[in-house]
């Protein structure tokens, strides 16, 4: 259950964070796993759900830079025109 736990948690985080944890984080923190064994279980959910995930969306991202940058920006629309003309 635990290693299922972590191999969700490595997939989740590959998918919305900035960045996202490294394997050997994973390692540290499990009591019994080494990096293959989380890495195909990685692999395992991705098959177990054919590899249906949420697609890439800039709005996140952009939001987060807002979050880090300038949390006031006035004009959203604009820096996001901005931010994928940088892309």
């Amino acid at each position: 259950l635990q290693l299922t736990s972590i191999g969700c948690v490595s997939v989740m985080s590959k998918l919305n964070e900035l960045h996202a944890p490294e394997i050997n984080d994973y390692v540290f923190v499990a009591d019994d796993f080494n990096a293959q064994q989380i890495k195909e279980i990685e692999l395992t959910v991705l098959n177990q759900l054919h590899y249906i995930i949420a697609s890439c969306d800039i709005d996140p991202l952009v939001e987060k830079i807002k979050a880090i940058t300038d949390p006031k920006l006035q004009y959203p629309v604009i820096s996001m025109y901005y931010f994928t003309q940088l892309m």
